[in-house]
């Protein structure tokens, strides 16, 4: 087994999976507002896909967009994760970060990073794959991170996941870019995977905190011990599932590339279907 094979294999009942790409197309159709009604074709580049969710997101807005077309490209160090999509291969690169030499001349007009940053080893590998990926990202594009707060998490930013390293803050990662000459750089608060737009109203948001500020998956464990047995470091716990879907603080930041780093090149033309 590689790593990450256990998340691939802990599929999520349907109702989740709808739920998750759901999630992924509210963040998509936002950052398609940053581009030009009159632009054909956005390249994208997914790094870390997981189940592929954020990709079927794709395809749905590709199908329900007669007028845009996201042509889609994806980085993981997982085989079977990259398999999984059942793209071609000229679509698929696999490296380990902050590695990303397999990209050679291509260039994309959104480049997005779910939950792999907070896995390099330090703040100067985070700066380095900025440093690098920012090569790839075309002028006007956008470069997005999303990942955990820890400064919110605390410990549990080491109980989520064996291989984090590194703890992302808003304050680290404005950090980063603004080494890395990037200024233009936006971070929202979001809870698990409850994001929409409408969101980044503080309002809205603090009524979202209000709601979900006393729910404790582990005392929710202790509560129904007598009906369910599943303790809370079982990947399929319920409780705990409800917190990493509702409550878990986590950091989305987008960046603006300003700066024509990208190169002429030739790439495979298709579209999702």
């Amino acid at each position: 087994m590689s790593i990450y094979d256990i998340y691939l294999k802990n599929e999520h009942p349907e109702f989740i999976k709808k739920i998750m790409v759901r999630f992924s197309k509210n963040l998509i159709y936002d950052f398609l507002e940053s581009f030009s009604e009159n632009k054909q074709k956005i390249k994208l580049l997914e790094i870390g896909p997981g189940k592929g969710y954020f990709f079927d997101a794709c395809k749905e807005i590709n199908f329900e967009s007669g007028n845009r077309k996201i042509q889609y490209f994806a980085l993981d160090r997982n085989k079977s994760i990259l398999d999984n999509l059942g793209l071609q291969k000229n679509f698929l690169f696999e490296s380990e970060l902050p590695e990303i030499g397999v990209l050679a001349e291509h260039s994309f007009d959104i480049v997005y990073c779910a939950f792999v940053i907070e896995h390099l080893k330090n703040g100067e590998e985070i700066y380095n794959f900025v440093h690098d990926i920012l090569r790839h990202v075309n002028k006007d594009g956008l470069l997005v991170f999303h990942a955990p707060n820890s400064m919110r998490l605390k410990m549990e930013f080491w109980n989520i996941d064996y291989t984090h390293n590194f703890p992302t803050t808003k304050r680290n990662l404005i950090m980063i870019f603004n080494d890395n000459g990037i200024n233009d750089v936006e971070i929202i608060d979001i809870h698990g995977l409850l994001y929409h737009k409408y969101f980044k109203s503080k309002f809205i948001y603090s009524i979202l905190n209000f709601a979900l500020f006393f729910y404790n998956y582990s005392l929710s464990s202790k509560i129904f011990r007598l009906f369910y047995k599943i303790p809370v470091e079982d990947l399929s716990n319920v409780f705990y599932k409800i917190y990493a879907f509702a409550k878990e603080p986590n950091l989305l930041l987008i960046a603006k590339n300003r700066y024509d780093f990208s190169k002429e090149q030739t790439e495979p033309d298709a579209q999702l279907t």
